[in-house]
């Protein structure tokens, strides 16, 4: 829990900056936060659980791309400072989704593009207007969000493990939301 100390600045409806410090004191920290409920009732002083949002932009290449975004999570809980705590990563398309998977050998990228190529084939006879029913389908083999543990400021992930979007409807601009929740 934190204390929230002043309220920058919450010129729109349940967005803004705030200023916290721990519990028992200590040093005040800024965040911003993107979604607050209630942000503009809040008084000073106020006991708060900090919840940190951000949103990374995705440039896929391909129909079919595996994207590893560790570094760009990992950069985001270190900037946090939030030394323990959970990361939630939500993919907001209904065309791409999010993994974890082997970060040492290439091949199992390759390898995963043509599992899931054979599994669900491109052209089908769908019946989906668009012509990306494969991509529709292959999003529900994987998850549109994963939560993953902070530990000492880092994200707990086994030794060959990294964290990948999957795009199934590129090239395309593509978001990711990392929500950041302090223990």
């Amino acid at each position: 829990m934190f204390q929230l100390v002043k309220i920058i600045d919450s010129s729109a409806p349940h967005q803004g900056d705030i200023r916290c410090c721990k519990k028992n004191g200590g040093e005040a920290v800024n965040f911003k936060l993107t979604y607050f409920p209630y942000l503009h009732n809040i008084k000073d002083n106020t006991k708060i659980r900090v919840y940190i949002m951000e949103t990374i932009n995705i440039k896929t290449s391909s129909r079919f791309d595996i994207v590893d975004i560790t570094p760009d999570i990992q950069r985001i809980v270190y900037n946090s400072n939030v030394k323990n705590g959970i990361v939630v990563i939500f993919i907001p398309h209904t065309t791409a989704g999010v993994s974890i998977n082997e970060n040492a050998d290439p091949n199992v990228i390759k390898d995963l593009k043509n599992i899931f190529n054979n599994m669900i084939p491109e052209h089908n006879n769908y019946k989906h207007m668009e012509g990306n029913s494969q991509a529709h389908a292959l999003s529900t083999l994987t998850s549109p969000s994963i939560t993953l543990i902070i530990e000492n400021g880092n994200i707990v992930l086994g030794t060959w493990q990294d964290i990948y979007f999957m795009e199934y409807d590129g090239p395309r601009n593509r978001k990711a939301h990392i929500q950041i929740i302090r223990q």
